[in-house]
């Protein structure tokens, strides 16, 4: 993370890089051989989050 986002960054903004974030994250430990289902249960939510996490970070950086 590149410095402290600001306290009044508006919501929308600020889940869209939270959403980008856990995507990173989470297509970085998916590089590492773990899968889905591991990587929901370190994240204590669903399967299918995670999917649509990492899908949202490959579209956002052109990799899908």
């Amino acid at each position: 993370m590149q410095g402290v986002p600001p306290v009044n960054e508006p919501r929308k903004i600020r889940e869209e890089r939270e959403r980008y974030e856990l995507g990173r994250d989470n297509f970085a430990l998916r590089q590492q051989g773990y899968s889905l289902r591991e990587i929901a249960t370190m994240r204590g939510c669903s399967a299918p989050t995670v999917a649509r996490h990492i899908r949202h970070f490959e579209q956002v950086e052109g990799l899908r």
